[in-house]
């Protein structure tokens, strides 16, 4: 008998091992789906983007070639022109953006957490077998945390660096941004594994229950006789600016060149030239003028800088450097700059840095209109 308990000891711990290697490995593939997924949400809006502009070109120029046909065709010209004047690139983008948006806020991605056999407070499992197969589970959930966090940090630490270099938004720092967002959420998920392990001890121990931010988040599910556990996580999409504010652009200067012309008085093609400097020398020089007034009024910088919206801080930061910013879950942050990379320029309770734009979630702004921005 001792030799068959000790060789189902060994195939039981084999076996354990094997399941959560493969949970492991789904988590990990599923993440790499979720970075594809939103990679081919940004592509595929950029082309929906680049085909409204570019019909709008092509109106334009077909109402400024049907001029050309004489003063036989200037009523239907003149038509054409009025409904090319009633184009609205920024509204037509909006609308697009509504219609399609599966990564916003309000929606969050679900995931399965890892369910073990030990959990089950309805088998017959003695009490101190129980605990003691749930603490080499968690040691190996420390473990792998341990790992993960080292790995966030080394690439929160790679990402700092290229904020202040020339080459920062080169291909291969988004990349760094992305492996960064999916080690950020290979880390949530394994915290969460291991919260509801320790719960389940602490419960056994009769001591008072761990806390986790994300702990209201976990979702019971029962499946016949088995229960599966389901967590979901906010991960809010991250737009880029840059881009919008150049569409933006050429929208505004489209029409106001359809006001200044009229039908009879277009003789050319109309083309916007637009030159935009770069976001990120212009959070260098934010940045710059941070450090100089910090010098003299100990961090609190006076300098007006515009804002452009609002957020809220979703988890809790510690700041690493002296222009970045301390956060705390909850705090309502400033926007002052906004980057692709993934780090923002804000300010909170007077001081101005630098924080992680996926630590937080942006407020929707109101317009004079009454309409809501996001």
């Amino acid at each position: 008998l001792l030799i068959k308990l000790k060789k189902s000891t060994e195939l039981l711990t084999k076996i354990d091992q094997r399941y959560y290697e493969l949970n492991r490995a789904g988590e990990d593939i599923r993440l790499k789906w979720e970075s594809m997924f939103e990679q081919s949400y940004q592509v595929i809006q950029t082309l929906e983007k680049e085909k409204i502009k570019l019909l709008c070109d092509i109106l334009n120029k077909y109402s400024d070639h049907i001029t050309c046909f004489g003063r036989t065709l200037i009523e239907r010209q003149r038509q054409i022109h009025e409904a090319v004047q009633n184009v609205n690139i920024e509204k037509d983008i909006q609308t697009l953006l509504d219609s399609t948006s599966m990564l916003s806020d309000e929606n969050k991605i679900e995931f399965l957490l890892t369910d073990y056999y030990e959990e089950d407070n309805r088998n017959t499992m003695d009490k101190e077998r129980r605990k003691t197969a749930l603490a080499l589970k968690l040691q190996r959930l420390q473990d792998d945390i341990t790992k993960v966090n080292k790995d966030k940090e080394g690439l929160e630490k790679i990402i700092r660096t290229g904020f202040r270099s020339p080459s920062f938004s080169g291909p291969p720092t988004e990349e760094t941004v992305s492996m960064r967002d999916e080690a950020t959420l290979k880390l949530i998920l394994l915290e969460l594994n291991f919260y509801k392990l320790a719960s389940i001890v602490a419960e056994l121990e009769g001591n008072p229950k761990p806390s986790h931010p994300l702990s209201d988040s976990i979702i019971k599910l029962k499946d016949k006789e088995y229960h599966h556990s389901l967590v979901q996580v906010s991960r809010p999409m991250k737009m880029k600016n840059v881009q919008a504010h150049r569409t933006n652009s050429v929208s505004s200067d489209g029409r106001q060149d359809h006001h200044r012309h009229s039908p009879q008085q277009i003789a050319e093609p109309i083309y916007s030239n637009h030159t935009t400097n770069s976001i990120h020398s212009e959070m260098e020089v934010q940045r710059s003028k941070a450090d100089a007034s910090s010098a003299d009024d100990g961090n609190l910088v006076t300098d007006p800088t515009q804002e452009i919206g609002t957020c809220k801080a979703l988890y809790d930061y510690q700041a690493g450097r002296d222009d970045e910013l301390n956060v705390q879950q909850g705090d309502i942050l400033i926007i002052h700059k906004k980057d692709a990379s993934g780090w923002w320029f804000g300010s909170l309770r007077g001081k101005k840095g630098i924080f992680p734009a996926t630590y937080v979630e942006e407020l929707a702004q109101v317009g004079k209109n009454g309409s809501t921005d996001a």
